[in-house]
């Protein structure tokens, strides 16, 4: 039997049912069906998201604003009690006239440190305002000499309260990188009232007599003004003071106006916060005897302050270039210029160069002129030598501008928080005491200039030695971390 196989559909016939035949039915594979294999779609991306940072504006310096134009002021009465323009009085000037302005200093240095860490700044800055403004009103109104020594007495008062105040807030709300430029400008804003005072008074000199005295209680009127404007709408209390009294909430409220971003706001306010717990861990007995070292190393950097500007050295500047020159005025107003491009390039450097490197550079140059003129004064007084020292002088006042401004930046820096005020208030008394001896016992005549000279330009040298061995750098640093460095006993660093 044969199989036959045949492809093909199966016809319907009577002889296939005779045949043994086997048919296959084929059909059609099913269709293939191709699917792409393509990437998931992926979700929308989440919106972005925004970051806000408050950036608020350091408000820090705004005490400046107000301090820069009563210390201004300030430096204009003392440079009257130093000799500048008395001449264009009413009155001949007694030595009353002279120290009245730093007595009534040394009272209102002393009110200050009783009160400052009891009471709010904001209270001083009113009281020393009301009291320069009653100077200033009575310099206006009146042309008796009883007046005008109370007015003076009462703006010395004003400033004395102002000066111990202001050391204590601008330490407090500056940044470690700015506190140079903001406790420095206590000395640059004196420097520059005695600037003032020299260069408006040289212009003056010719004019009549009452009109300078209107002169000047109008700017004073003026500055005052400003200054209280300033006080009222932009002095922020210091966190330490509240720290202090237990107040945390408002210490921070405080912080939050002073800083530059709120991170800055909690780093800086955790370093007050340990400034406070390490003053408190400490007795009143502890701080006083830690006081000691510091205290004797800022009291003879603060003490050559009061050589930096004397009344023998503006007669010495006076009669040399009068007796040399034909108008002998300008070199009071280059010396006064001079004195104010010296303060305001130490500002500039105390942050970055540092304070110790500055200081002891500007005191050399002291020592090396004030030296030089004495030299000069004992030997030979002729016009050409008189001329030398008025250059002398007018070099000289530069370099005390130099010096001035770190000395109150060491000041906020050297004691703890129990004991500042009144350290502070203190050593600032003591350095007006030296102008009251140097006006008591000057005495034009003989060879006075000479020996005063001579005996300031040795003390500025050994004052130097002292100082490069004993002074730290503290550039940078925290209060806690400059307080620690001065209670070493000697720091011979520069850097």
């Amino acid at each position: 039997m044969v199989t036959t196989y045949v492809e093909g559909p199966a016809p319907v016939t009577q002889q296939q049912q005779q045949q043994d035949i086997v048919y296959i039915k084929t059909e059609q594979p099913p269709p293939v069906v191709y699917v792409a294999a393509t990437r998931p779609t992926a979700p929308p991306p989440p919106p972005a998201t925004t970051t806000i940072v408050v950036v608020q504006k350091n408000r820090g310096p705004s005490v400046i604003n107000l301090s820069f134009f009563l210390l201004t002021y300030g430096g204009m009465d003392l440079g009257q009690s130093l000799g500048l323009n008395v001449a264009s009085t009413t009155f001949i000037p007694t030595p009353q006239f002279f120290y009245s302005w730093f007595i009534g200093f040394i009272v209102g240095a002393l009110l200050a440190s009783v009160g400052v860490s009891h009471l709010p700044k904001i209270v001083f800055y009113i009281l020393s305002c009301i009291l320069e403004l009653v100077d200033a009103i009575l310099f206006v109104s009146s042309h008796d000499y009883k007046c005008f020594l109370a007015a003076r007495y009462l703006g010395g008062a004003g400033i004395g309260v102002l000066t111990v105040a202001y050391l204590m807030h601008s330490s407090e709300v500056c940044l470690r990188t700015n506190r140079g430029v903001l406790t420095g400008a206590e000395q640059a804003s004196l420097t520059f009232g005695i600037g003032f005072e020299a260069i408006y008074g040289a212009f003056w000199a010719d004019t009549v007599i009452d009109s300078f005295n209107l002169v000047h209680g109008i700017i004073g009127i003026v500055f005052v003004v400003i200054s209280f404007l300033c006080t009222v709408f932009t002095v922020i209390e210091s966190p330490i003071y509240h720290l202090r009294r237990g107040d945390e909430v408002k210490a921070r409220q405080c912080q939050l106006k002073l800083s530059l971003t709120n991170q800055s706001c909690t780093r800086i306010f955790n370093e007050a916060k340990r400034y406070v717990q390490e003053d408190e861990s400490q007795s009143l007995g502890q701080q006083i005897g830690g006081s000691v070292i510091p205290f004797v190393k800022v009291l003879l950097l603060r003490c050559f302050v009061a050589f930096s500007i004397s009344l023998p050295l503006v007669v010495s500047l006076e009669w040399s270039s009068a007796v040399s020159m034909r108008w002998y005025l300008w070199p009071m107003i280059t010396s006064g210029v001079l004195r104010i491009i010296g303060s305001f390039i130490s500002l500039s450097v105390l942050d970055k160069v540092g304070r110790k490197l500055v200081t002891l550079v500007a005191l050399f140059c002291m020592a090396v002129l004030m030296i030089s003129m004495a030299g000069i004064y004992g030997t030979v007084t002729d016009a050409y030598s008189m001329r030398q020292v008025s250059n002398l002088g007018m070099a000289f006042q530069f370099f005390a501008g130099l010096y001035v401004c770190s000395s109150s930046t060491y000041l906020t820096e050297a004691f703890p928080l129990k004991v500042k005020p009144y350290s502070i208030a203190l050593i600032v008394c003591i350095e007006q005491v030296i102008h009251i001896i140097v006006i008591m016992c000057f005495k034009i005549g003989g060879n006075i200039l000479f020996r005063y000279f001579l005996a300031v330009g040795i003390l500025l040298l050994l004052g130097l030695i002292v100082l490069a061995v004993l002074m730290p750098e503290t550039k940078q640093m925290t209060l806690r971390e400059a307080g620690q460095r001065f209670r070493q006993t000697y720091d011979i660093k520069m850097y």
